[in-house]
């Protein structure tokens, strides 16, 4: 199975997802989000913070807390970032 998509650039190429602070997309495309000082994921129009957990395979089903639930790519609060038609093509990890 391929790499999940980076929340922030929706590359499945392995990097460090969790540190990612690309400004474009996997394909030079302007990102919508950027990553704040503390890891959180902003909306970069709104600034608005974004769900992390609902950019990842899991998901999140919580609906008490402040963060949106909004495709960090397209901004769809359909599906997350795994879903979005913007995410780079499946890559496989390689085995050491």
């Amino acid at each position: 199975s391929g790499l999940p998509a980076c929340a922030l650039c929706l590359s499945q190429v392995a990097h460090d997802i969790a540190k990612c602070k690309s400004t474009t997309l996997w394909n030079g495309e302007p990102a919508r989000c950027y990553r704040g000082d503390r890891g959180r994921i902003y909306n970069s129009s709104t600034r608005a913070v974004i769900c992390l957990n609902w950019q990842l395979v899991k998901g999140c089903s919580d609906t008490t807390h402040n963060s949106r639930h909004e495709c960090s790519g397209c901004g769809s609060q359909n599906h997350g970032a795994q879903e979005c038609h913007l995410a780079g093509p499946s890559v496989t990890a390689e085995k050491s």
